[in-house]
């Protein structure tokens, strides 16, 4: 089901999966189809409900055009669980999310999981797509789910990006924020709060092979020495990221 010009929705069910996946983790997909593609791709859910997984999916290269071609009946393999989860949010917390882009797919995961328990945490989502047409649909979101949504390419005669929305924002309080998005929005992010000394992880998307952390493909430069993003990630500490070298 295509969304956008550039996204499209893919349904698929899965009626035996031995174990879990939890927000912040990711599967691998077989791409197979018209275009030999030899590696799985790496996605994060959007919704699981029953048996059924929904992934939205950018279009942009091989492996998404064959997924994107896919019809009722065919069949796909998946990897999962895979990688490291968002930390959970504690009773009495308050979370801030910052998804931009595709980044918001691992953080309605996150929402539509975690809202689900009972917990005090309060919760808001500033949100940014590069034009409004690329917005995707969080109706089914609870209505206490604070949403402050911004378009980079507006009527405005002075377009701004999602970071300098935000600080022109009323100062927001939180405990943990987590973030997802292109990787110089994550970094201006990162960096401004570890300026302020708040705790705030990032969802790290890259390039990668065998998704276990066998390969070393996926290798990043952090403070405590070098980490693969599939096995040790894709969820970090923004503050021991090596943002100099990303």
């Amino acid at each position: 089901r295509w969304l956008t010009p550039t996204l499209f929705e893919l349904e698929i069910d899965f009626p035996t999966i031995s174990q879990p996946i939890l927000p912040g983790q990711f599967v691998e997909l077989e791409c197979k189809g018209k275009v030999p593609v030899f590696l799985n791709r790496p996605f994060s859910p959007f919704r699981i409900q029953n048996d059924t997984w929904t992934f939205i999916i950018q279009y942009k290269g091989k492996g998404t055009s064959n997924l994107s071609e896919l019809r009722a009946g065919d069949t796909i393999r998946m990897l999962s669980p895979l990688g490291k989860a968002f930390p959970g949010p504690d009773q009495h917390r308050r979370v801030l999310l910052i998804a931009g882009g595709v980044g918001i797919v691992p953080l309605h995961f996150y929402l539509s999981h975690t809202l689900v328990q009972p917990s005090e945490t309060t919760i808001s989502l500033v949100y940014g797509t590069t034009r409004e047409e690329d917005r995707i649909d969080l109706s089914g979101l609870p209505f206490h789910v604070q949403i402050l949504y911004h378009a980079d390419q507006s009527n405005k005669e002075e377009n701004t990006n999602l970071f300098q929305f935000y600080l022109q924002l009323p100062s927001m309080s939180f405990d943990t924020a987590l973030i997802c998005g292109p990787l110089a929005m994550m970094k201006a992010f990162s960096r401004h709060f570890t300026k302020e000394n708040k705790l705030h992880f990032v969802s790290m998307e890259i390039m990668m092979a065998c998704g276990l952390g066998f390969c070393k493909g996926c290798s990043i430069s952090t403070s405590e020495g070098m980490k693969s993003v599939c096995s040790d990630g894709p969820v970090f500490n923004g503050a021991l990221l090596d943002w100099n070298l990303l």
